[in-house]
């Protein structure tokens, strides 16, 4: 399968062997190794064929870059490229594309919008303010 996700039949097995690192088990450090076939695809041309259990261009598994993500949650990103032995660079690079993947499976609040209301209050002297949008038909907070 290419990257834009429709099924495509195999052009070769010429891909060759790709390794995905994966969670560690205790001591060991687990990765994943498959040859690769390379798919032909109108739109993408010839690529290798997507693994289902990683990102297209990530040499890691979703469940490792979960794991990344989830330990940022609780500490730094320094803290956590020490924890699963990675590069600085490289946990930033995993959080950013679990949060991509994350905005692209939540559907924004704001969609379908059509009858709203908005007020504004301030909530301690000065000028600190917060604003509070609800959507009428739904009857919810946004």
């Amino acid at each position: 399968m290419p990257r834009c996700g429709r099924r495509r039949h195999g052009y070769d097995r010429g891909g060759g062997r790709r390794r995905w690192r994966h969670q560690d088990f205790g001591c060991f450090r687990a990765e994943l190794v498959a040859d690769m076939p390379r798919v032909d695809c109108p739109g993408c041309s010839v690529v290798v064929a997507m693994a289902p259990w990683t990102e297209p261009g990530s040499r890691f598994t979703r469940d490792f870059e979960r794991e990344c993500a989830w330990l940022m949650t609780v500490a730094s990103q320094k803290t956590v490229s020490g924890f699963p032995h990675v590069a600085w660079r490289t946990a930033g690079d995993i959080a950013h594309r679990v949060a991509e993947r994350l905005k692209a499976a939540i559907p924004s609040p704001f969609d379908h919008l059509t009858l709203i209301g908005v007020d504004e209050t301030s909530y301690r002297k000065g000028h600190t303010y917060i604003t509070v949008v609800v959507d009428h038909e739904r009857h919810r907070v946004i």
